[in-house]
């Protein structure tokens, strides 16, 4: 390293950070946490703490541990995990039937059958999901997959998008 070592290499600019990158930035670094046992632990308590003070409730750690995984590499921080249109996550969701009708009146099929096909699999594998509720399309239920999604969406958080 001495010998790689050249004064005439240091400049007196100051160093920039492009706040562009910055999300991308944070999402990198708390993946990595979520990647560490150690850390993630402690993230475990962190996000029970929020969840406690923001909705009133205990989520279990096997719980929120899964939730850290599943949005690894999505959330920028952890309070993102307790944003309010994410409190489906942690609160019990309240859906109208009559707005289930609307988005589809095989809402009933769809939701047996999108149970029925994620039985058994491997929850911390986001692609492994997408893929069996890929197949939920025309075969089984008689709708599209992008009519069931919707309809997925609505019965699981209460959100048209």
């Amino acid at each position: 390293m001495v010998s790689d070592f050249d004064l005439s290499r240091i400049v007196t600019n100051a160093a920039s950070l492009d706040l562009a990158r910055l999300p991308d930035l944070c999402k990198t670094h708390t993946a990595r946490q979520i990647i560490d046992d150690r850390t993630r632990q402690s993230m475990v308590h962190e996000v029970q703490d929020m969840v406690h003070q923001k909705f009133g409730l205990q989520p279990d750690e096997a719980l929120v541990d899964r939730v850290l995984q599943l949005r690894k590499g999505h959330i920028e921080r952890l309070r993102d995990l307790v944003a309010d249109d994410v409190s489906y996550i942690w609160c019990p969701v309240e859906i109208n039937t009559t707005e289930l009708q609307r988005s589809s009146p095989h809402f009933a099929v769809i939701c047996l059958e999108a149970q029925r096909l994620l039985e058994g699999c491997d929850w911390t594998n986001p692609k492994e999901i997408l893929q069996r509720l890929r197949s939920l399309g025309h075969q089984e239920t008689g709708v599209s997959f992008p009519i069931a999604a919707r309809c997925l969406r609505l019965v699981l958080s209460a959100r048209k998008v």
